[in-house]
Parts: structure tokens; sequence; C-alpha cells
């Protein structure tokens, strides 16, 4: 059988599910469209049972036999990197570097998800403009940006709905970026939610149970995956990442992950589903609903006026995984140069982006990385040309040098630089440490040979207490910083 759609494949086959929800059993419905199946069809018994175990013989072949099923769905994966550069793919247990891809949509698909995207915000910002009671306006101006910041991510900045990533530290990743220890839990969770709220007959859950017929289940915090050469269930347990706990059926460290992100065919199955009729909606949805409850929220967004700035910030924390007040440290003690415009209002998110530069560094350094400064650039770029062109601004025109001018042949001590190549041979003037709230440069160690440039936190001052909550905040931001526990976080 080669199927030309999700339904082709829910057709063949009926799950049977207990009082608690879980699948008791799965029949063949339609046995001249499998080929193992000989005679009178027969209930297959439930995979997820069988977690460290090896599986029976036919329930191991429908799996095999659905998996031969997705393969006609191949979206043309591309190697990514070239494999003489996927040094850096890292994954639990050792890589195998021919499983190295990124696959992002054809243009056709992104042009349509963004065209729907931006028409359901505009929906919420036409009941926002013809709303009348001033609190609810402001709510739903700022559901309007949080929607427009999705649309704008999902148009070649982030991977669009679709994107399967499995070349880096994240191992693989669906979607913006959403990890499978990272983000993605959230993402599933709200894909069952949203599939409970549309239709309490489980055989119209229909990813959950593409899912499973793929031998993919996420339960719970725990994933399980069928791993057709061994014939056994593995199991990852997100509960017990940072516990002590014992290990139960088919806990293995590292062979659920490494199954998932050797096994094309569920990638295929992922991408499907964010493109068939049946289910994208769902799909998209869930991934927005993500978004926009965890790195899509941005601090008192009820005195930012524009998307575009918006999407900005919310760009910014996606990337980091860090939440940025930018507010907050635009009004504090180490904003510099003060605000003048009221907020919110354009020309005030205009004076707010410069600040939301000066925040970003003032905690990390833009050296961290080759492309850490040119990536805020690109940002910057975006928000101040495309996302001000789709909201038709006029008084949103941010000035900022940083963002804008070449390289220079040196820094004046006291200013912070930025490069651009690992050999550090183009360099950038980011304007005086004060502007980022660092202190001036230390004497230089002449044993070491660095000059270590730390933020500057200030001191409370008498019984201010917007200083006070602000000096804990970058103490706390500070002691975020560290530790390697972040690693599996990101998004």
């Amino acid at each position: 059988m080669k199927p030309t759609r999700i339904q082709d494949i829910l057709d063949v086959f009926r799950l049977s599910y207990g009082g608690d929800g879980k699948v008791q059993r799965a029949e063949v419905v339609d046995a001249s469209q499998v080929a193992h199946i000989s005679g009178p069809s027969k209930p297959i018994l439930p995979w997820h049972t069988y977690a460290g175990q090896k599986l029976p013989a036919e329930t191991l072949e429908q799996v095999k036999e659905v998996r031969a099923m997705v393969r006609a769905f191949d979206p043309k994966f591309r190697k990514w990197p070239p494999l003489d550069d996927a040094k850096a793919v890292l994954l639990e247990g050792g890589s195998d570097l021919a499983k190295c891809y990124m696959f992002t949509d054809t243009p056709a698909f992104i042009s349509q998800l963004v065209s729907e995207l931006r028409a359901d915000a505009m929906q919420v910002k036409a009941s926002m403009e013809a709303e009348s009671d001033p609190a609810v306006k402001t709510s739903l101006r700022v559901e309007y940006m949080k929607r427009m910041a999705f649309a704008h991510l999902m148009n070649g900045r982030e991977g669009p709905t679709s994107a399967v990533n499995t070349y880096d530290k994240a191992f693989v990743t669906w979607g913006m970026g959403w990890a499978l220890k990272g983000g993605l839990p959230k993402v599933l969770g709200r894909i069952y939610e949203l599939e409970a709220a549309q239709s309490k007959d489980p055989e119209r859950h229909y990813i959950q149970k593409l899912f499973y017929l793929c031998g993919f289940m996420y339960d719970a915090g725990r994933y399980y995956v069928v791993d057709t050469e061994q014939g056994t269930v593995w199991v990852d347990d997100l509960n017990k990442r940072w516990s002590k706990a014992a290990p139960g059926p088919g806990e293995t460290p590292g062979q659920a992950v490494r199954v998932i992100h050797n096994t094309d065919e569920l990638h295929f199955m992922w991408v499907q589903a964010a493109r068939d009729d049946l289910t994208r909606a769902t799909i998209t949805n869930a991934q927005r609903d993500a978004f926009l409850s965890t790195t899509g929220t941005v601090p008192q967004a009820d005195k930012i006026q524009t998307g575009a700035l918006y999407t900005f910030i919310a760009h910014l924390q996606h990337w980091t995984g860090d939440k940025f007040d930018v507010v907050a440290w635009a009004q504090g003690p180490l904003a510099r140069p003060r605000l003048t415009a009221p907020l919110p209002s354009e020309k005030g998110d205009a004076e707010l982006a410069i600040q939301a530069v000066h925040r970003f560094y003032h905690m990390r350094s833009p050296n961290i990385g080759r492309n850490v400064f040119s990536q805020v650039r690109d940002y910057w770029k975006q928000m101040t040309g495309e996302d001000a062109q789709v909201e038709a601004l006029s008084e949103f025109r941010p000035v900022y040098p940083v963002m804008t001018n070449g390289p220079v042949k040196s820094v004046p001590e006291g200013h912070l630089s930025a490069t651009i190549d690992a050999a550090g041979k183009v360099i950038y003037d980011l304007g005086p440490l004060e502007d980022f709230g660092r202190g001036p440069p230390p004497p230089p160690n002449p044993a070491a040979g660095i000059i270590i440039i730390p933020p500057t936190i200030p001191e409370p001052v008498g019984e201010d207490p917007a200083a006070e909550d602000l000096a804990k905040e970058e103490a706390r931001r500070a002691s975020e910083r560290t530790g390697w526990a972040r690693l599996f976080d990101w998004f």
C-alpha cells in the first residue's frame, strides 16, 4: 500500500481502548492492505505493554508495516551539515552521522502557513479595534502581538510546524525547535488536549492513533518507542531526568532517544501530520499554543504597542530560553539613554528596541559564539523591515547604529566589542560599556593576560523597591546562567 494521506493508514486499523484511555489492542480491518496478514484478521496486542521485553512477532510486524506505509510520505530530507562537518553532533551514548538531517518545508507550504497565521492574528486585531473596554482592548492587543510573533517566526526565521532537525545538541526537534527533552512534551500534551476537546471518540484522535500505529507514544512525561531492529520497546521517563529513581522496564538511558533520532519514518510521520489536511490545524494550533505560553510570552507586554517589537523580544527569548523584561530594564537605573516617549506607543517601542539590545548584552557576551552578534542584527533587520511593513507602522523607526554600522579596525577602551568569526578578524564597536549596564574594564591581569568584564549589579538605594527588585532579578538571572542542566532544555 502506498498511502497519499494519513486517513489511508488510519482506515486500515482499529484500536480498542480501556477505561484508562490506553490502547488495549489493535485490529486490522482491511487485511488486503497489510502484507504480513493472511486470511481473517485477528487482534494484535498493544506494543507499549512490552517495555523492555521482546515484542510478539505479529505486533512487531504490524509496526514495521505501518512504518513502511509512512515511507511513502518521504519529504526528501537532506544531510545537514555535510558529514565532514558533522562532528559537533551529540547524541546520548554516541551518534550516527548518517542520520543527521535538517528538513524545512517548501516555500509554498510556508507561504500558506504564514498567510493563515497572519489572518488569524488580524482577526484578533479587528476585535481589538472594535472593543470599547480599555482592559479588554489591552488584552486583545497583547494576544494579537503574540499571534503575529508566531506568524513572523514561521516565515523562515524558525522551523515551520513541519520542520525536523536531527543534527545538533538538541538531538531531535520538531517544528520551531521543540526538543525531545525540552519543549516537545508541551506540544504533544497540547495536541492530545485539542484532540480530546474535538471528540470523545478515541478513533477520531487521528494524531495519537497515527503515532501509536507507527510505534511512538508520549504519555505523562514518558516516551515509548518501538525498536524494530531489536524487536523491543524503549522508554524515556522525563520525570526521572534529574532524580536518582531506579529505572523501570525498558528505561535504558539514551536508547529511546537514539531510536527516535535514527528512525526516519518517525520524522516523516511528524512532517506529514503537520502537512495533512486531516491533522494540520491541530498541529499548528498546538505548536502556536506552546509558543504563546512559554517563550512567546513577553513580560509587561501591555506596555508594548507593536507586533514588530514584540516579535523581536519573543525571538530573543525563544533563542535563549530566557525571559527579557525590557520595560523593567528601560525604566531601571542602568538604562542608557533614558526613555522619553510614553508607553505604550510606536515611538516608545522604538526606544525600547534599543534597550532590548542593551538588556540582551548586559548578561551575555556578543562573542559567545560566532553567530551571536550577526544573528541579533538579523533579528533587528527583520523587525525594522518586514515586520514594520506588515503592520504599516508610521512612527516605529528605531535608529541604532550598532545594529547597522559596518566593522571597525579597533574598538576604544571602555567600549563593548563583537566579533563575527572565530579568528576575531572582523570586529564591531557596540558602544560604551555603560550602555549595557557594564562597569569600566578592570586592569589587566599580568599573569593571565585576560580582561574580564562582569556585569554591574546596582546596589539598592535607600528604600527604592524598584532598584532593589532589579538587583535581585539580575542576581537571580546571573545564577541561572550556570550549570549544565540547561543543555537539554533547548527550544
